[in-house]
């Protein structure tokens, strides 16, 4: 969906460029005509005749626009537009990948989760194995065993509920790629995210300003809406266009009967619009306030922008000292 977006908006260039082209038109009409003439002969009676015949007309006429405002400025809107677009299609390729990793990480969590419970499940049942055992010799109370023998069932409901998890991520996976993940690849038990430093953020966030596919698709939006302002002020600027025909006629009127004419015409065409009811006025200030509209959207977007890429450092170097934390509860563990 996202690649027919873009060629549709692609092809809003060729089709602005059309303004800017000769456009050439044939045109051709036959018309029956049938009545009557009448008319006092030479001794003053009224004579009536019938008059039958046909029309025919072949005219190629050919218009090339010399000073077209609104049209160049459209051609340079579709322009900026298609930018845009192309922008937003790289912005949707990164949402994808995005989406498909998080759905993998979904997944290996899923399986962490399943990996978890079932250790837990096994030592719960070894202590209740034990306050049993512990109970049949005297030394031990029938709550002992009891509490354990429940808390191995709430670590087993849980143990449901994982593997449950698993078979959601699993179809969450196979909806973004097509394929069943019958086995995934887990990260290193090594693994550590880079912390960045203070001067690497100010770099990530320089990048991230400058190749950002959202913020370059809102200054596209940005430029187009100026190219609108502009066009939309070509409605008090002359037109001015070369027009030229051929035609072909025969019969063109009862006074033209029975005789054939060729002409060819050739020349200048100016057009000055006077007034328009204020329309064009009120379409000036609309595209105003839109260019307005899109600046703001654009400012918003570069905030945005800047908030995540801090946002997402900061949970970046947090996962990395809470891994480093559990990795030596591990070892005290051990």
């Amino acid at each position: 969906a996202a690649a027919q977006e873009l060629e549709a908006a692609r092809l809003g260039v060729p089709i602005a460029r059309a303004s800017l082209m000769p456009q050439v038109t044939l045109s051709y009409s036959n018309a029956a005509v049938t009545g009557t003439r009448e008319f006092p002969n030479a001794s003053l009676q009224e004579v009536t005749t019938r008059v039958d015949y046909e029309s025919p007309q072949t005219a190629l006429s050919v218009r090339m626009p010399l000073f077209n405002y609104d049209a160049w400025n459209r051609l340079d809107q579709a322009m900026a537009q298609g930018r845009g677009a192309e922008a937003a299609f790289r912005a949707r390729g990164l949402d994808l990948v995005d989406r498909v990793a998080s759905a993998y990480l979904q997944l290996l969590d899923a399986h962490a989760h399943v990996t978890l419970a079932e250790a837990e499940l096994a030592a719960l049942e070894d202590q209740a194995r034990r306050a049993e055992q512990r109970l049949r010799r005297g030394v031990g109370t029938r709550t002992e065993e009891a509490s354990a023998r429940g808390s191995a069932e709430l670590v087993r409901a849980r143990l449901i509920d994982a593997r449950e998890r698993v078979v959601v991520a699993q179809a969450q996976l196979r909806r973004f790629t097509g394929r069943w993940p019958d086995h995934v690849l887990d990260a290193p038990q090594e693994f550590r995210p880079v912390v960045e430093t203070p001067a690497a953020v100010r770099d990530w966030m320089d990048a991230g300003l400058a190749q950002n596919p959202a913020i370059q698709a809102r200054q596209a939006a940005v430029e187009a809406a100026g190219y609108a302002v502009k066009r939309n002020t070509a409605g008090h600027l002359p037109r001015l266009d070369v027009v030229g025909s051929i035609a072909r006629n025969r019969n063109e009127s009862l006074a033209n009967l029975n005789q054939s004419s060729n002409l060819r015409t050739l020349g200048i065409q100016l057009s000055m619009p006077l007034y328009s009811g204020g329309g064009v006025d009120a379409a000036v200030r609309q595209a105003q306030a839109d260019l307005v509209r899109a600046e703001e959207e654009l400012r918003n977007e570069r905030e945005s922008n800047s908030y995540e890429i801090q946002r997402q450092l900061q949970i970046a170097d947090a996962a990395a000292r809470r891994a480093d934390a559990l990795r030596k509860a591990v070892e005290a563990g051990e």
